[in-house]
This record gives C-alpha cells, sequence and structure tokens, in this order.
C-alpha cells in the first residue's frame, strides 16, 4: 500500500521508526519529509524552499492510499492536522495513532480509524490468516 505518514516535527525519532516499520511490512512511503537537507528548523530555508517541501508534501498525500497520523505525544500537531484534513477532502483514509489530537472535530470522521499506540496500528495492517482454509 502507498502510505504518508505525519506528525509532529519535534517527534522525528518515532516517525522515522514508523516509517521504517511500514517499509518492513512491504508498504511504499509516498514522501519521506523528515529527510531535511538543512534540518527541520523552518528559520534554515527560504520561502520558497518552504513553498516547494509544502508542495511537495501535499503531492505525497495525494498519491497515497493511506494517510497514518502519528499523534502519541504532547507536542504541536498543526501541520499533521492540515495533512490529515487535506487527505480527508481527497477521499484518503486516514488512520489516527495516539489521542493527542482528539480535540480536532475531523478524527471523528468515518474515513478515519484510531489506534492506541503504533504497536496496534502495525498489528492491524499485517495481513489475516483464514482459518478453514
Amino acid at each position: 500500500m502507498r502510505i504518508y505518514v505525519a506528525g509532529s516535527r519535534y517527534d522525528i525519532v518515532a516517525v522515522r521508526e514508523l516509517l521504517l516499520g511500514l517499509q518492513g511490512l512491504g508498504h511504499i512511503i509516498t514522501h519521506d519529509w523528515t529527510v531535511q537537507s538543512k534540518g527541520l528548523d523552518k528559520a534554515a530555508y527560504t520561502y520558497g524552499e518552504l513553498a516547494q517541501k509544502a508542495v511537495e508534501d501535499l503531492e505525497g498525500i495525494r498519491r497515497a492510499q493511506l494517510v497514518v497520523v502519528l499523534a502519541e505525544r504532547k507536542y504541536n500537531y498543526r501541520g499533521a492536522i492540515g495533512e490529515m484534513t487535506a487527505a480527508l477532502a481527497l477521499g484518503i483514509p486516514v488512520a489516527v495513532i495516539g489521542a493527542e489530537i482528539d480535540e480536532c472535530i475531523f478524527v471523528y470522521h468515518p474515513f478515519v480509524r484510531k489506534s492506541k499506540n503504533r504497536k496496534e496500528f502495525l498489528k492491524s495492517l499485517q495481513p489475516r490468516k483464514l482459518e478453514g482454509c
């Protein structure tokens, strides 16, 4: 499956771990925003560079079959919430991991499924064996 992962830039280690876990299950990451030539501090980039990053992020969302929002810790998730709503507007299903953005009304959209943690989410993606076959 083609997947885009959103999260907080302050939780970059957990986001990268999730990306690796998804790739290990055979999924394709549509855009890895965690790999930045100048780091994740916006002050290091020009306006034009930030604009290009926004375009790349949205293109990654557009190409995805699923958008995953990692929200397990108390961080700022403004960008991730924007990415989630972009996915929903495009009709792309969203998986939210954690409860830190539950105050956002779009978490309750019918296209959103919730998981308590990464382990539960990754388990839900693994193929299920059919009994009696």
